[in-house]
């Protein structure tokens, strides 16, 4: 068979028709790439067009290599840390999920096998630690219903439960948050390293806790306005040991690129490019550096793209010596205020604003997202965001029962927020309306009977798929359920299912999100049988 070479083969990709699409769309969401970077990689495509093919493995030698942290790539990730103002910055193009696992199999090697954790924690944090033999056990879950989200633990939430572990002979190795949350709250970083360093001074084991903070959201923390007292702090630089960043998601990098970091104080920076220094530091030492390079190399792809890599440096040199710190500034500044506004002007609508934080004095929130509640409008705000999609070209970053979240993004503009307005006002005088369904409590009562990686071990004659109804009560689950967005785990495997598992589950058989679990659809749970409830006794 022969083909014509005038075939244009763009009609045949569903993909290429995808992104063409997408492309045509007002973003309020990630990748928060800038369009002077986005221009900035044309070009280089332009004169470099073999880079889209990936790796440079031929040119190794002279350029260095990632996985070896040699070369340009070493030279480009001690310019990160040096943006960021950390000790070391260690590149990655698997997102902060191959970030997290990078970590955890770290914490692995070292004998750091119980960490506490907040309940909002990614969904790749739960399978890494299952696959390690990691236990976790969780934070108390602080939860909004009304308005559907996670808020972050405080200090006297972390020194309670280090103290409940201590007296049960079960001490924790690490501390573990996902801050900032999604909708962008974060908690108190100082004080919560205040009460982990107060700890660690008493510990008689000379064990030592280390903080580690998924800080997927905050990649552009460090160059907000640092006059403002209103805005998270950088983890880092307020106690974090050891963090991850997403630069697809706020960091200016495109899809796949994200950042491990890890705090200047720890380490002794004569020692960030030897593995042969010592340095006085128990946790990332530079030998322990390249214990954690080592890891990082094994969990990685082989095949880093030096294209994703580019546009995560470029991301970087756009925050810190470019217009990035400018656009943030406007963002915060002058871009929310004027979006909150307006979308509270629309009858119906409310969003969160700095209000909400004067009843959570702990807390600080990311001015760059926004939060709208559609609940008085009658409409979902799944509906509504679908809807914003299909008819207006408006792409939401989250969306809820009743909330949904905007994310600014570095080319946001009045122009932007004005079309959202005019659409949002069009959709909600509408006459096609969807009702919306009614709010579920989120489950927040955690009973762990098994850590999940027992029952990851556990044969398939222990488990079993049993419809999804009130039956369910009291059985435990073999599988972990997630809904994304936003990607954490509604219950965990290893854990005992409740009535308001059941029924926040029933809901979300018919939310329009995407359900990661055996059954799709949610019709069947997985659950032990009596095979695996006798393994418990």
């Amino acid at each position: 068979m022969t083909y014509s070479m005038a075939s244009d083969i763009t009609r045949l990709s569903r993909m290429y028709k995808l992104s063409t699409r997408y492309g045509e769309t007002i973003k309020f969401c990630t990748p928060s790439i800038p369009k002077k970077i986005i221009n900035y990689l044309i070009d280089l495509l332009k004169k470099s067009p073999h880079l889209i093919e990936g790796s440079v493995s031929c040119d190794s030698n002279k350029y260095g290599n990632l996985g070896d942290n040699t070369g340009l790539y070493r030279l480009a990730q001690i310019d990160a840390a040096n943006a960021y103002d950390v000790a070391r910055s260690i590149y990655g193009v698997n997102g902060s999920t191959g970030n997290n696992r990078t970590i955890l199999k770290y914490f692995k090697t070292k004998n750091k096998k119980h960490i506490l954790s907040s309940r909002n924690i990614h969904k790749s944090i739960g399978i890494a630690a299952a696959e390690y033999n990691l236990d976790i056990d969780f934070l108390p879950i602080n939860y909004d219903n009304e308005n559907e989200f996670f808020l972050p633990n405080n200090a006297e939430d972390v020194r309670k439960a280090l103290q409940k572990y201590e007296q049960k002979g079960n001490p924790i190795d690490v501390v573990l948050l996902c801050n900032p949350t999604y909708e962008g709250f974060s908690a108190n970083i100082r004080e919560i390293s205040d009460v982990i360093q107060q700890y660690n001074e008493v510990r008689t084991d000379r064990k030592k806790v280390i903080f580690y903070v998924d800080e997927a959201w905050g990649a552009h923390l460090p160059f907000l306005p640092k006059d403002d007292s209103r805005l998270p702090r950088y983890s880092l630089h307020n106690g974090a040991d050891i963090n991850t960043i997403s630069s697809h998601k706020n960091g200016g990098g495109l899809n796949q690129t994200a950042m491990i970091q890890v705090r200047s104080n720890l380490i002794d920076s004569t020692g960030l490019d030897s593995c042969s220094k010592q340095v006085h530091s128990e946790f990332f030492s530079s030998k322990e550096l390249c214990e954690l390079y080592r890891i990082h190399h094994e969990i990685t792809t082989t095949s880093p793209s030096p294209f994703l890599i580019t546009s995560m440096d470029l991301g970087i040199q756009y925050l810190s010596k470019g217009d990035g710190r400018e656009s943030l500034d406007y963002m915060v500044n002058e871009l929310a205020p004027i979006t909150r506004k307006k979308l509270s002007d629309i009858k119906g609508i409310t969003t969160i604003d700095e209000s909400y934080i004067s009843t959570h004095p702990s807390l600080t929130i990311d001015l760059t997202k926004i939060i709208f509640n559609t609940a008085k409008t009658g409409m979902s705000a799944e509906y509504v965001s679908r809807i914003l999609l299909e008819d207006y070209r408006i792409s939401v970053e989250k969306k809820e029962d009743n909330c949904a979240i905007l994310l600014l993004t570095y080319d946001s503009d009045l122009k932007d927020i004005c079309k959202l307005e005019k659409a949002l006002h069009e959709i909600t005088k509408s006459s096609k309306q969807e009702i919306s369904l009614p709010s579920v409590a989120f489950p927040t009562k955690i009973d762990k009977v098994l850590a999940p990686y027992i029952v990851e071990e556990m044969d398939e004659i222990c488990k079993e798929s049993k419809k999804l109804n009130n039956s369910l009560i009291g059985r435990i689950s073999a599988e972990d359920i997630t809904l994304y967005p936003p990607g954490i785990p509604i219950i965990y495997k290893g854990e005992l299912i409740t009535k308001e598992h059941v029924d926040y589950l029933l809901n979300a058989q018919q939310r329009d999100v995407t359900k990661v679990a055996r059954d799709k659809l949610l019709n069947k749970v997985y659950v032990l049988n009596k095979n695996g409830e006798n393994h418990v006794k």
